[in-house]
């Protein structure tokens, strides 16, 4: 089976085409487990589906390490912008095409892929909860997926693993869960992000959809204004996020790693 292994922003995902349907429903959160794995298969933050559509240009699935399905990924979704241009699964540079979370549309210029997410929604600011024992102030906001934000002066002493678990488990947000995005706001048009991903269950190096949370959250509160740059700490990645008449877009860099054949390794090579 033929894929491309592909980073956006620092999260890596491993691409395929599967508008045939070779890898079956029943089968895709067993699969994903298991290509997904670090050792044992090729690995990565996330699998992407490309799958056919009735009304647009494709349908795009991802599933995490662990086997889930989140509705969206906006690193995820910029690659799939690139791997179905550049594989001819489409004949355009601006395309739109279904997710979980709605109807995206994309557009490539080069190596640089710009999305316009679905409207943000379930918009809550600076309220409290209590996690370990402490109240901290938080607001939330869904951009495809769930997001709780945590503004903070201090971004590099905090414990991602350990307070993002704790919130993304925290009863408030059951019982899907949530990612937690810790953020310091620097101007008004630049911030500091560090996340804590639910299904890869640990701090990650970007988050497409992250990086959109903390800039609504701080352009609803006036803290900031478009365009805002977003620097993720943990992988160094830049991402540059555009509200434009109240439709939020996200654009950045997509890289090609590799391409590859994956046999299945010890779950499906033949003894």
């Amino acid at each position: 089976m033929s894929f491309w292994k592909m980073e956006g922003g620092g999260n890596d995902f491993v691409v395929i085409n599967n508008l045939d349907g070779l890898i079956k429903e029943e089968d895709k959160r067993a699969f994903s487990r298991k290509i997904l794995h670090p050792k044992f298969g090729v690995g990565g933050d996330g699998l992407i589906l490309i799958e056919t559509s009735s009304n647009y240009d494709f349908r795009m699935r991802i599933f995490n390490p662990d086997g889930s399905e989140p509705t969206m990924c906006g690193n995820g979704a910029r690659c799939a912008v690139r791997f179905a241009v550049e594989n001819g699964l489409v004949s355009r540079f601006h395309l739109k095409f279904e997710t979980g979370a709605g109807v995206i549309e994309g557009e490539i210029k080069g190596k640089e892929v710009k999305i316009l997410l679905s409207p943000p929604g379930e918009l809550k600011l600076d309220y409290p909860l209590k996690i370990d024992g402490e109240e901290i102030i938080v607001s939330s906001v869904n951009t495809g997926v769930p997001h709780v934000i945590v503004e903070t002066e201090n971004l590099e002493e905090i414990d991602v693993k350990e307070k993002g678990k704790s919130l993304r488990y925290h009863p408030e947000f059951q019982p899907e869960g949530t990612n937690v995005n810790f953020v310091r706001y620097k101007n008004r048009n630049f911030c500091e992000v560090r996340v804590y991903e639910r299904g890869v269950e640990d701090e990650t190096l970007c988050c497409g959809t992250g990086g959109v949370a903390c800039a609504v959250i701080g352009i609803e509160k006036g803290i900031l204004s478009s365009p805002v740059e977003v620097y993720f700490v943990k992988g160094g990645e830049k991402l540059r996020v555009y509200c434009e008449e109240g439709k939020y877009y996200l654009e950045g860099k997509v890289w090609k790693v590799f391409e590859g054949i994956y046999e299945g390794g010890r779950y499906g090579e033949a003894e």
